[in-house]
This record gives C-alpha cells, structure tokens and sequence, in this order.
C-alpha cells in the first residue's frame, strides 16, 4: 500500500517535541499507520462532521493524545496533535450547532480555509561573510525552545502579548516580563520546564538513538530526493552540517523506488558511505522506511566494495604499512639521479626533495598522483594540487616524479601495495568487474572523504548518469584536505546545477555561528553555510589551568546542562582529540565516581563497534573522527590537557604544518558541530597551538582562568 507523505503544522510539531520520548514514539507510530490507511473507520479514526470544510478533518486516538488530520492520494495533513480531554469529543453532527470553538481549534484546524501552507518554507540564503553578530544573551536559565508566536497559539496566549513574548530568552525574563497577566506567564513556564523536550523532532539529520524517517522533509529537501525517472544527469547535493544530506539521500532510494516504472525489472539500488558505523545507521533507517522493498538495496561502505571489484580480478596484494611506504621513499630519494638540465635545475630539484621530506614526498604520492589517477609526467605537469601548501613549479615536478618513478619499482618489488595503489587497481579493472554498470541507482554518501580514485570506480557502478546521486560538504572533510566538487564534475561528465540545503535543523544559530567563526577564512568559496532554525545560549569555552579543573569544570557543565534541559547523560557526548586523550578521561572521570564509557572507533575492516551501546554506560566520550554523522543535544570538547594535541610528525616542515593544522581545523570544526543545544570547550590556559587559540568572544563566552596570561585574553 502506497504511503503518504506526512505533512506537520508549526502547532504539532511543537506539541510533539513537548512529549516524553516513549509518547512521542508511539504518536509518531500512529502517524505512520495513517499514512498508509487514513480512512474512518468509524471507532478509532473518526471524520469531524461539524466542521464542514472543504477538507474533511479526521480525529484519531494515539493513546492519550488525538490526532487531527485530513489525507489525500498523496499527503496525510496533520493540523493539530493534542491531549485528550471532553472538549475533542464535541464532534457529532447534533451538537454542531452548539459548539464554540476555542481558538486553538480554529487556529490549528484551520476549519474555514481549504489551503495548506507549508510548515516548513524554504529559506533565503544566508550571508556568510561578515558573520551576523549573535543576540546579546539574557541572563539566567535559558528557555528550552525560543517562544513562537506559533507557540503562543497552541498555548491559547491572546495575540496581544505575542510582541513583548518573542523577546524572552531567559527563565528570569520571563516569570519578569512586564504587562502579562501572571497566569499567562505560569503557563507558558510550565509548558518550558515541566515537560521534558528529550526529541529534537524538527532535526532532520543523523542522530544515534532516534531514526530520522519519521520526520517530514522540508520543501527544498523534499525537492531533492525527487528522482526523475526520465533525467540523464546525476545529482549532486551540497548542505552544511545538520542540513540533512544523509536523510535525503535515504528518501531518494524510497523515490527511485517508488517512481520506478512497472513495465521494467526491479531496480537494483546500492548505498555507498564511508564507514561501517554509518552504514548500520543506513540499515536500520532504510529498513524502517522502506519495509518489504528493504532487500532491493544493497549497502556496502566504499573500501568494500573494493575488495568486491578486485575479488575476482586481480590476485589479491599484501597491504604495504604507513612506515614501510616512509622507508621505500626515503631509499627511492637516496637512489633517484635527476636528470634535470642544466645542472642548476637538477641542483633546484634536489632542494626541492630535501623540503618536502620523505613524509610530505609520500603524500604527494598517494593524494596527488596515485589517487588523481596521473600516470604520466606530461599529466603530472598540470595537474590541481588543491590542499597543498607547498608550490612547485614544472621543473620541481620534474625531480619529484623521478622520485615517484623509482619509489614504484621498489614497491613493485615487495609485491605489496598501498591503499591509495589498492583503490587506482580497482578503478583500472572496474570495467571487468560483474558490478560494472550493475546497479540502477547508486547512492553515494558523505564524498568528501573519498579520494578521486574511488569515486571513479564507484560511479562506474551505476548504468546511468541518472541514477547517480552523491551528498558531500567540503567543510567536514575529515580524512583528505583537498577534496573539492571538481573531482566529481570530471568523472560524470557533469552538466546542469548542484542542489543546496540551506536549513540547519540541528543546532541553534548561536552554536552554528560560532562554530562558523572559527573555520572563517578556510570555508571553501563555493559552500553556503546553513541557517539554523532554533536559538540558544551562546556556547562557551572554559580556560584552565590543570587536568583536575578541566574535570571538575567538565563535570560541572554536563550535571547543570541536563538539568537545564531535563536530559539526560545519554544525551551527552565528551568528543576528545585523540583515543589516548578518551581513555585517560575516562578513567579519570570514573575516579571522581562519575560514570563514563570510551567509544572505541570501527575497525578499519570489521562489522561492529569495539563496544555495544548496550554496555555504554553513563557519559559516551568518542574522539572528534568517530564523532563523525552523530549529534547529540549537550556537546562537551576536552582531553587537551590529557595528551598532545595536534599529533604532528617529526621534523615536520612549517608548510606541511599548515596543511596539518588546516585539516586539523576542519576535524575541530565538524566536531563542534555535533552539538545540538548546549556546547563547551574546555582549553588549556596556555595552548601551545592555534587551534585552541581562535574563539572570538563575540560568538563564544570565554570564561578565564586566573593563570590565564593577559595577552592571551586579548587575543581570544
């Protein structure tokens, strides 16, 4: 049976996220029974006759909520969710007369007028450069939810307190608002601080305990996972953290099926992502969305698919280490002779080696040649080299392709390779493969952390242009530096135009902006931050002087914020830089009594976490990689004074520092970005690296340490 699509006012959205989690899951189950049989059927689902408008309203029980709705062949309205109580039941065809709507009713019902706006308008685009200053914040506890004239409908406020109300940000603000009547105001505080919002309803990107798919797609989202089964050109959708890219690409294979013609064969759809944990979030999503048509969608991570490619053409090859791969260039520059000519430029194509150092040699190998797919000089000459901050001209090439050339051989001989080697194979033989041209759409997931090879062989997989479709934000590139939108034009052949998200329904504008603040003058020219659709307190960063005050500071935080926003501690994430930096913490968190699990990353080939989240006990503390496509409501970074941070190579070069501290930049920033409602970073009173020093108090609440040296107050 066809399933509707589920549209939700302001109004019932609002009450949604006002429920315990338990109740609005069981709401949200009923939502989804109606959208697949919306009929009256006279016991549970009954029509409001008394209402008499051209759209016929239906009320249905959800436990002790009603559901008021109306449905056509393809939409299932949703105008009002709301408790029970003797006032729903005034609904039969006798008592209409008598009946005086309240103005809820009349306001969510919308009872005399046959239109439908759409709750959720598409917004302007936002300006990115200067940021917007955030709004002053209000002194006391903060409100949970900001206050909406849309609110203060549902809450049944009279209009004529809706302009002093708008302004409250504060619980302080508003028991001390002047000219509202008192009862008012105890209303509306109730409705903030006795009722537990645990769900983020209107978030419509990944999240670890809550499915995403129960939740309607916006307009422009909505617009972006329509496949058109006739289109010959793929699409490509750019959107900032909390956009939702990863939940429109879930509705777009509910689309291709959907929108698949009859007369054709079953489609065969494969899902691409980068890791293991965000494929098991991709299965449990999908199969709820998509029930018995689950089996027709394949879902692989990239690497294996291919190990799937290379299975049964070519021999399979012993992985070569990070530390042998050092050592083989390191003997290749010892050996190479450049033939440079004159002898000046073979004198410039030795110092130009000597720079960059083997370590930096070796990246050039494998994120420049090997995965850009050069195979000649002549191509080497003028390729992109995007994230490098080393220049070189032709005849610095020149020596650094000799170096290449030799590094190759020795390699060759080892009959090992590496993995940049592993993925240009398959990208070679693809062509031979069974999968070649195998599927009928294929979705590719978070690409800006896939090298250029394997976005070749993975687009090779799909029979059409149209049946491509690829997420990616440039700014949460986590695992390569110099990704850009370039590399996926050249292998489609692309034509037309790249699809924007511009709503962020994550995070709260103020941690948008000021996590916006720091990567300013990194973002790529091209990606439009998002706007966020909620506000908050400013997020905070917290000097310190020792690792026992970044305890109790961090401590401190996480038991206040819970009981600010009446969560709980697994709606609480400490993200860390490194894993040694998360064990210490959290063995230095259990000391002081205080309950607190590491999350061990996935296995680079294995199909489970290290640890069940079942056996997740108190506090998860993840490092900012792993953080990678969660989000949590209360965001604690800390760990620096618990192990080095950045990890830098020895004898590392200034220019190939600033590639690592760009890139580390981008992992600091994405992390930030996990936070949903309250954020804090906690930083040593005198960092050592920039990268804790870049928090402009104009979108962060700095609070010092009395160690803190002045010169650095003045520079945060």
């Amino acid at each position: 049976m066809a399933q509707r699509q589920s549209l939700l006012t302001t109004a019932a959205l609002n009450y949604l996220a006002s429920l315990q989690a338990k109740e609005a899951q069981l709401v949200l189950k009923k939502i989804r029974q109606l959208s697949e049989d919306p009929v009256a059927d006279g016991r549970h689902k009954v029509q409001m006759k008394h209402l008499g408008a051209d759209e016929k309203l239906h009320r249905a029980r959800a436990g002790r909520h009603r559901i008021i709705y109306s449905y056509d062949d393809k939409n299932l309205r949703l105008r009002d969710v709301r408790l029970r109580n003797e006032d729903t039941y005034k609904d039969t065809v006798e008592e209409i007369d008598d009946i005086e709507y309240e103005p809820v009713v009349d306001e969510l019902a919308l009872a005399l007028d046959a239109s439908f706006s759409d709750p959720y308008p598409t917004p302007s685009l936002p300006v990115i450069s200067p940021l917007p200053v955030p709004e002053p914040p209000q002194s006391g506890r903060p409100l949970p939810e900001p206050i909406t004239p849309e609110l203060l409908s549902q809450l049944q406020v009279p209009p004529k307190y809706y302009n002093r109300l708008v302004l409250v940000r504060s619980e302080e603000s508003l028991l001390d608002c002047p000219g509202v009547e008192d009862s008012i105001l105890l209303t509306i505080h109730e409705h903030m601080f006795t009722r537990a919002k645990t769900l983020n309803l209107p978030s419509l990107a990944q999240s670890e305990d809550i499915s995403p798919v129960g939740f309607p797609l916006s307009r422009e989202q909505e617009m972006c996972a329509r496949w058109d089964p006739e289109a010959t050109f793929p699409t490509l959708l750019r959107g900032g953290p909390g956009t939702g890219k990863t939940t429109v690409a879930f509705y777009r294979v509910k689309s291709v099926l959907e929108q698949w013609p009859e007369e054709r064969n079953k489609p065969q759809i494969l899902f691409i992502t980068y890791n293991q944990r965000l494929l098991e979030h991709a299965r449990r999503s999908l199969k709820e969305l998509l029930g018995d048509k689950f089996p027709l969608v394949t879902l692989e991570t990239a690497d294996k698919m291919v190990r799937k490619v290379l299975r049964k053409q070519s021999p399979g090859k012993e992985g070569l280490s990070y530390d042998e791969q050092v050592h083989l260039v390191k003997k290749a520059i010892e050996q190479t002779k450049l033939d440079g000519n004159p002898e000046a430029v073979q004198q410039l194509q030795r110092q130009t080696i000597d720079m960059m150092g083997p370590e930096y040699l070796l990246k050039e190998f494998n994120t420049i040649i090997i995965a850009g797919q050069i195979t000649t000089l002549k191509e080497y000459l003028s390729a992109r080299r995007e994230g490098c901050s080393i220049p070189l001209r032709w005849m610095q090439r020149g020596g650094v392709w000799k170096v290449y050339e030799s590094w190759c051989t020795m390699v060759q001989e080892t009959a090992k390779e590496s993995v940049q080697q592993r993925y240009a194979r398959a990208a070679q033989l693809v062509q031979l493969s069974p999968y070649y041209h195998d599927f009928d759409a294929v979705i590719i997931d978070e690409a800006q952390d896939l090298v250029p090879t394997l976005l070749h062989m993975l687009i090779k997989l799909c029979k059409q242009p149209g049946g491509l479709f690829i997420t990616a934000d440039t700014n949460q590139s986590m695992y390569r530096n110099n990704f850009t939108w370039a590399d996926v034009y050249i292998d489609v052949d692309f034509q037309g135009s790249v699809n924007l998200l511009h709503a962020n329904y994550r995070s709260t504008r103020e941690i948008s902006l000021a996590a916006q603040s720091y990567l300013q003058g990194l973002q790529a020219p091209t990606e439009i931050e998002p706007i966020s659709q909620a506000n908050g307190p400013l997020p905070r960063v917290c000097l310190v002087g020792s690792a026992q005050e970044e305890l109790q500071r961090l401590v401190s935080f996480l038991q206040q914020e819970c009981a600010n926003l009446y969560l709980t501690s697994k709606d609480c994430a400490i993200l860390c830089p490194t894993p040694e930096a998360g064990h210490k913490l959290a063995s230095a968190l259990r000391e002081m009594q205080q309950e607190a699990t590491y999350i061990e990353g996935m296995k680079q080939e294995g199909s489970h976490m290290e640890r069940d989240e079942e056996e997740v006990v108190g506090w998860k503390i993840l490092t900012f990689s792993n953080a990678k496509g969660l989000e949590f409501p209360i965001v604690a970074l800390a760990g620096f004074m618990h192990a080095p941070y950045p990890v830098l190579p020895h004898g590392i070069s200034n220019s190939e520092l600033t590639e690592v501290l760009n890139r580390e930049r981008h992992i600091f920033y994405a992390a930030l970005s996990r936070a949903a409602r309250s954020l804090l970073v906690i930083a040593p009173s005198h960092p050592t690296t920039p990268l804790l020093r870049s928090f402009s108090s104009t979108y962060w609440q700095i609070e010092h340490n009395e160690k803190t040296p002045p010169l650095l107050k003045k520079l945060l």
